[in-house]
């Protein structure tokens, strides 16, 4: 834990690599105190979707991510203004011709839910 996931639009022609997940790790770590070698980052592209314009120079760019519970509002707004940043600034050269929508979505798994052989 946590877990960082990324889905994108397949109109996002540019490959989403450490450099991102790197930033948002930094992020995490930082501001939430978790182990970097416990981060889990998947990328997955979607090359089936609509958005409501049906215009096919806009996309999207969602960010999940997945932490324990116990972390403050103040923290988990934090972590949500410091990865949408990250994202715009990674993405912003690379998305001169379409218009891109971000969104993030930070979820808290009880620990009890939750499952690992990593020691957290």
């Amino acid at each position: 834990m946590p877990h960082i996931q990324i889905e994108h639009s397949s109109n996002i022609k540019y490959k989403i690599d450490y450099i991102l997940f790197n930033n948002l790790i930094t992020i995490l770590t930082k501001l939430a105190n978790v182990k970097p070698e416990n981060c889990k980052c998947k990328v997955f592209k979607i090359k089936k979707y609509y958005l409501g314009s049906n215009s096919k120079k806009e996309g999207f760019i969602n960010l999940n991510i997945k932490i324990i519970e116990g972390r403050s509002k103040k923290i988990i707004n934090q972590i949500g203004a410091e990865s949408l940043q990250a994202l715009q600034l990674f993405f912003q050269p690379y998305t001169k011709d379409i218009s891109i929508q971000y969104s993030i979505e930070i979820q808290e798994i009880k620990s009890s839910n939750y499952f690992t052989t990593n020691s957290i």
